[in-house]
């Protein structure tokens, strides 16, 4: 049986701590999951909205993997509501808590948090 690859973009920041150090490490989990065969450089940038926090580390990713852009939903939104569960989308006002829990678990590609 043949295993189609599918080519998935990602957006990656940080703004704690040690920002390349968070990037890096960020790349290198995400190789656990999928290839990872192309990465930018990394952009400073200042915060967008909020301006009391610290200027962020901003690049992208290629990945190669087996699973299809929807199913990464949840890959994208656990981390999210880590950082903000009470983030929105700012046209629709759906909160990413809501999108997740609309995802049945056992669709579900993160199996726990490490």
């Amino acid at each position: 049986m043949e295993v189609n690859m599918v080519e998935v973009y990602l957006g990656l920041g940080a703004n704690q701590g040690n920002k390349a150090k968070t990037s890096a490490r960020a790349v290198s989990l995400l190789g656990g999951y999928m290839e990872v065969d192309r990465q930018s450089a990394l952009y400073e940038t200042r915060p967008y909205g909020l301006h009391n926090q610290p200027n962020f580390l901003n690049g992208a990713v290629r990945v190669q993997t087996i699973l299809e852009p929807w199913e990464l939903r949840d890959f994208v939104l656990q981390p999210l509501i880590d950082i903000d569960p009470t983030l929105c989308h700012p046209e629709t006002g759906v909160c990413v808590v809501e999108l997740l829990a609309q995802i049945p678990l056992d669709e579900r590609f993160i199996l726990k948090k490490c």
